[in-house]
Order: structure tokens, then C-alpha cells, then sequence
């Protein structure tokens, strides 16, 4: 394997991330309301040489979010 300029690389070698369609329907509702809803959903998995890093994350399109909906924070 060639050397990665990704920060933290050299103290988790192999901790890995990983992308595939969800293949499913994913729909988020708040207080009984559909705020999004695709069949478009990416998943991210997290996985550390043997085990999963964490529980996976589904990232969904924007045009399939109601944006208005949501409020702006400052958290990154």
C-alpha cells in the first residue's frame, strides 16, 4: 500500500471508509413530518482491521431533503 497524505493515516493505518447506493428507501421524519425522502441514499462505512468503527451513515441528496425545514447551526 502506498503512503496516504491523509492526517492520521500514520496512527490508524487501518482504519478504513468505504461507499455504496444504499439500495434501500430512506426516509427521515421529525414530529410526524417527512423532511426527506430517497432511494438515492449513499452509505458510509467506517471499519478498523477487523470490526466496524462505527454504526453506518446514510448521506441523502439535497434535492430530496426539505431544506426549508431544516436550520442552520454552527457545528462543522
Amino acid at each position: 500500500m502506498g503512503s496516504s497524505p491523509a492526517p492520521g493515516y500514520k496512527k490508524y493505518p487501518g482504519h478504513r471508509l468505504s461507499t455504496k447506493p444504499a439500495d434501500v428507501r430512506v426516509q427521515v421524519t421529525y414530529q410526524g413530518e417527512v423532511i426527506a425522502d430517497t432511494i438515492e441514499a449513499i452509505e458510509l462505512h467506517e471499519s478498523q482491521v477487523g470490526h466496524v468503527a462505527s454504526p453506518v451513515v446514510h448521506y441523502i441528496p439535497r434535492k430530496d431533503v426539505e431544506m426549508g425545514r431544516l436550520v442552520r447551526s454552527a457545528h462543522q
